[in-house]
């Protein structure tokens, strides 16, 4: 079983109707410019979480349809960073995507929130 699939199989309940997931927030170049580097800046990490925090429960609530919430990363300077899964199938295909992109690290931060599971990955 590939490990994308065991990683969602062991976090994915049946409560779960989305999963987001997140490379965490990639440090910005002098000019600008997303790096591949993880962001060590407080105020921009906790701007991230907050974006992420906000999607999530926009979701939850059902403020946010999927394809809003895909919209709204679209247009925010987090594009590329978060992404949002509607099944199992999705999170494991989007996972696996993280993971081929060199984010082999993952923690689930899963919340209060009952039907979304956050997933987040990183280089390491």
């Amino acid at each position: 079983m590939p490990a994308a699939q065991r990683v969602v199989q062991d976090l994915w309940r049946d409560r779960h109707r989305f999963a987001v997931l997140d490379r965490g927030p990639r440090r910005i170049d002098a000019k600008g410019r997303r790096t591949d580097g993880i962001e060590t800046n407080r105020k921009r990490i906790e701007a991230f979480y907050t974006f992420r925090h906000r999607i999530s429960t926009d979701l939850e609530s059902g403020e946010l349809t999927p394809n809003d919430a895909r919209t709204c990363i679209a247009r925010s300077e987090y594009d590329g960073q978060l992404e949002i899964a509607t099944s199992f199938e999705e999170a494991v295909g989007l996972l696996a995507g993280l993971f081929v992109a060199g984010d082999n690290a993952i923690i689930d931060s899963e919340s209060r929130r009952e039907s979304v599971l956050l997933i987040s990955a990183w280089r390491e």
